[in-house]
């Protein structure tokens, strides 16, 4: 006769030495009760396993207790068993016909185990066959569960497009199980409440860098039909171009090498082509070229700040957690080779806490440097507007290089018509003003402000008849001492189980699904298996 029981223990590893003793006699304490043994093993089942032996104290009686722990390769192995116990008791013939032959009853226990073995109910897939001397024989079957994957606790900090990203592929990865994965986003202040809510959002294939621009640009666009990102963010197709335009004699002074840093593309060869009569609201005669980079074929457009919001929910709606939560360090062991933990100041209490990690993806953008002083990511200071036009306009995104009266070079302004009515305009930026705790604290000199809104409303009537209705200032993140097309840091840092997604500077709303494709992969399969990312290793720079 069979007598089945399922447990499922509270946790899968262990810290310390009386983390195991606490385990082991919590688990004995349930089961001598239920079952009536006093001989079993917690069983992993892993290959190398190493055994130890362990006698915790329980009601003045010793019990003994083996149990079997693993400390896998992780080279080697990407999973390990869930930890199931199901002993199943059997009573032998002994007890049952009053047989005392222990060769018979050890075949009538292996039999029943084979049976046990292969039902279809009860399914099991290991045991071990042990004479237990307790007024008769037992023999208790000892079962595990198939091999699953490690529990894994990742923790995102920032609550930007990267780290909203990377926390929805994550939980819609199909590895990903809500019973033995907590995905975490750990946010300062707000969702999308930096440059991922004050970008222009302009989602390209031909953007930077070339090995990851594309798979983004397909994900954006299977995102916007899984999530009805045309109603949700503003999802639509849009056309490219950078356009020659004579301005006013205003703006913000620049060196070459700054006006390239914005628009690597402005000294490559130009085609032009026909002036679009569509754009009409962009004053024809102000224009001397047009030079279409991109078209509704590889080119598209979100507002990002519903974009990040939306991707956000999506995640939590897969099992992710927010914390609102100003990350203070992180927390590592094995002499710094290995991430433990994040702590942080919690926004609502000012309490200082403690998130313990399998796994830490810092997505912080120009914050960066703080949780990882040796990553070279450095920020500027960006500006932008956002105009009400007198009624919509056409869909284009513009480059616009303006050449005043009296000729000097400027960085140039950028120019986006949205869905939603309005047009988003940036330009100028500074390097000289300290990064403030949180994005909260960001401050806005409005006089840069007004600087983009006399450049681009000098070619346009529309913008120039509009109302600005925000003006807005965010810090952007880039490599230090790297050129613009290679890209941002993405993947492993060299500490164990810590991971770096940072640096994109302008093109974060466009490469954040990529970057979260690809870093799900490797935290959930050791390597990323959608593009070849490795020439974004952070390990090449520090």
């Amino acid at each position: 006769m069979t007598q089945d029981h399922q447990f499922t223990p509270p946790r899968f590893a262990f810290n310390s030495e009386c983390e195991k003793y606490e385990y082991i006699a919590c688990f004995m304490e349930e089961w001598k009760h239920q079952v009536g043994i006093t001989l079993w093993t917690l069983e992993l089942g892993a290959p190398d396993s190493t055994r130890e032996e362990f006698e915790p104290q329980l009601d003045g009686q010793a019990h003994r207790a083996s149990i079997t722990s693993w400390n896998p390769n992780p080279e080697a192995f990407d999973f390990v068993p869930e930890v199931l116990i199901a002993p199943t008791i059997i009573e032998p013939r002994a007890t049952i016909e009053g047989m005392k032959d222990e060769k018979a009853d050890f075949e009538y226990a292996q039999a029943a185990c084979e049976e046990e073995r292969c039902s279809q109910s009860k399914p099991i897939h290991n045991y071990e066959l042990r004479r237990q001397e307790h007024n008769h024989y037992r023999y208790v079957i000892y079962s595990r569960s198939r091999p699953t994957r490690r529990r894994k606790c990742s923790t995102k900090t920032g609550g930007g497009v990267i780290g909203c990203c990377i926390a929805y592929f994550l939980t819609s990865h199909p590895r990903y199980d809500r019973k033995i994965h907590t995905v975490t986003i750990l946010e300062a202040s707000s969702i999308g409440g930096g440059a991922s809510g004050k970008a222009g959002g302009v989602i390209a294939k031909w953007a930077d860098p070339s090995c990851l621009a594309p798979l983004s640009y397909r994900l954006h666009c299977e995102l916007a039909d899984k999530h009805v990102g045309i109603q949700k963010w503003g999802f639509r197709h849009v056309y490219c171009a950078d356009v020659d335009a004579m301005g006013e004699t205003v703006g913000h002074a620049a060196t070459t090498q700054d006006y390239a840093h914005f628009h690597s593309h402005i000294f490559s060869s130009r085609s032009n082509k026909q002036f679009p009569p569509e754009l009409d609201w962009i004053t024809p005669d102000k224009i001397t070229s047009y030079t279409e980079l991109g078209c509704p074929e590889n080119t598209a457009q979100v507002h990002p700040h519903s974009f990040t919001n939306s991707i956000a929910d999506a995640a939590i709606e897969n099992g992710a957690r927010f914390i609102t939560g100003y990350a203070t360090s992180l927390n590592y062991i094995n002499n710094g080779g290995q991430i433990k933990s994040v702590s942080y100041e919690s926004k609502q209490t000012n309490e200082f806490n403690e998130i313990n990690a399998t796994d830490v993806v810092i997505a912080a953008g120009p914050w960066t440097k703080k949780l990882l002083p040796r990553a070279p990511i450095e920020e500027s200071r960006n500006y932008s507007i956002v105009v009400r036009p007198p009624k919509p306009v056409s869909a284009y995104v513009l480059f616009p290089e303006l050449h005043p009266k009296i000729p000097q070079k400027r960085i140039p302004p950028e120019i986006y018509s949205r869905p939603d009515g309005t047009i988003y305009a940036c330009g100028p930026s500074d390097q000289d003003i300290p990064l403030p705790p949180i994005t909260d604290l960001v401050d806005v000199n409005f006089k840069m402000c007004d600087r983009i809104y006399d450049d681009v409303s000098s070619i346009s009537a529309a913008i120039r008849e509009g109302e600005v209705i925000t003006r807005q200032a965010c810090y952007r993140p880039f490599v230090a001492g790297r050129a613009r097309d290679i890209g941002p840091l993405v993947g492993p840092t060299g500490v164990k189980s810590l991971w770096l997604a940072s640096g994109h500077d302008s093109w974060g709303i466009s490469n954040g699904p990529g970057i979260g494709k690809v870093i799900s992969e490797m935290i959930l399969e050791g390597s990323a298996s959608s593009a070849d990312v490795s020439s974004l290793d952070p390990r090449l720079m520090f």
